[in-house]
């Protein structure tokens, strides 16, 4: 069985580390496939790296070539995660923006090739 595992999290966090409020963010990003033809499971965790405390902890199903999307929300704080597999399922993309009442202080966008 194909396994495909993703670690973004040194990509993102040093992005997200200068996030426009002065925190600091991580994403942990694991992508598998699924027993459904062309289906990925996307599991996901974002962190605040000042407090420790896990801002969601998303899993999304997605088919290739559907990207799909999750917004959580935690008092002002608002998560969006959008995921991607093209649809040769040779390439995940990863969208992360994280904003405070309405105002974007964090935002990354990576790709990577799936073997």
């Amino acid at each position: 069985m194909k396994l495909i595992l993703i670690g973004l999290a040194c990509l993102l966090s040093g992005a997200l580390a200068l996030a426009a409020d002065g925190s600091s963010y991580s994403l942990d990003l694991d992508i598998a496939p699924t027993n459904q033809s062309g289906g990925y499971l996307c599991k996901a965790e974002i962190k605040d790296l000042d407090t420790g405390k896990v801002l969601s902890a998303p899993s999304i199903t997605l088919l290739a070539g559907s990207p799909a999307t999750t917004r959580t929300t935690d008092g002002d704080l608002v998560a969006e995660l959008r995921v991607s597999v093209d649809s040769k399922g040779s390439r995940a993309t990863a969208e992360l923006k994280v904003s405070r009442a309405g105002r974007a202080v964090a935002a990354q966008k990576t790709t990577v090739s799936i073997r």
